[in-house]
């Protein structure tokens, strides 16, 4: 097996074989991005963060939604009623009556929660550790694209299927965007670490489409390459927008708490999802997007 070369950040830019290992392998991945008490901090905001839709102060303010796509194995969503933030359970889960700290061990996404967070504005425009590696890869600047912390509850934890990013996307250029997964907790394969394909963000677009969620079609690649990033809370994965990857389903008792941002260069401008599907297409032209896979969905 291949070793996962987990480093630690050292200075203000990457170095020229850090640069060259992003460039061929599609991912980078470092201990110690957060400190501990960073780590600390960011597991009590997230924790904040839920508890707001059921503190008598904030009545009103989130509102049950439906399930993210009739196909999603997803379950309900609360958004907020003032800006994009929500969060998600996973499926088949009985909410109603629980307390704020029963509610933490199912759900499985949150999303735009930097929006509700002055905590997480701060990190996301500016932490020295993320920044370091997105000036490197991006000298022209970045801007942020996307936020979500992805919880794998113990036991309960679904499986994200092998996908790229790019996929869910709407940019003008694939190669532009960088995917940054932070580990809040022990993040192993037993409870579902992110698991990689070295090099394969160099096959392109993949086709994908949507089975209990948007993937890979199993014809597209081998996945016998694949090589599982266990990572230290406060380590994190930098990573390619083509790069495929997958998580599996978490069977410990241990939670799997990660935070995920994506970014875009700044010269890298969003289009439509009906033009990207002319821009995120196979070798023969062919839309790979999930957009196109099931646009009723997305």
């Amino acid at each position: 097996m291949m070793s996962s070369n987990l480093i630690r950040l050292t200075g203000e830019k990457l170095t020229d074989v850090q640069m060259e290992q992003y460039r061929e392998l599609g991912y980078l991945a470092f201990e110690g991005v957060l400190s501990p008490e960073e780590v600390e901090a960011s597991r009590a905001e997230l924790k904040a963060l839920l508890g707001r839709p059921f503190a008598d102060a904030e009545c009103g303010k989130w509102e049950e939604g439906r399930p993210m796509g009739k196909n999603n194995h997803s379950g309900p969503s609360f958004q907020m009623k003032e800006n994009r933030s929500f969060f998600q359970l996973e499926s088949d889960c009985d909410w109603s009556g629980l307390s704020a700290d029963e509610l933490e061990l199912k759900v499985r996404k949150y999303m735009w929660f930097d929006e509700e967070s002055d905590y997480y504005q701060k990190m996301v425009k500016a932490h020295k550790g993320l920044f370091s590696v997105l000036d490197s890869v991006f000298p022209q600047g970045v801007e942020l694209y996307q936020s979500m912390a992805l919880v794998k509850p113990p036991r309960i934890g679904s499986e994200k299927p092998w996908h790229q990013d790019n996929a869910y996307f709407s940019i003008k250029d694939p190669n532009g965007t960088i995917g940054i997964w932070i580990a809040l907790d022990d993040a192993q394969v037993e409870n579902g670490c992110m698991h990689v394909l070295p090099g394969g963000h160099k096959m392109g677009p993949l086709k994908h489409e949507h089975t209990f969620d948007c993937e890979i079609k199993k014809d597209r690649f081998d996945p016998e390459g694949m090589l599982p990033i266990p990572l230290k809370p406060g380590g994190a994965l930098f990573f390619h927008g083509n790069l495929p990857h997958w998580t599996p389903i978490n069977s410990s008792d241990s939670r799997r708490r990660a935070l995920q941002f994506h970014y875009r260069s700044v010269d890298n401008p969003i289009i439509s999802a009906e033009e990207y599907d002319a821009v995120f297409v196979e070798a023969d032209g062919s839309p790979a997007t999930c957009h196109a896979a099931t646009p009723e969905n997305f």
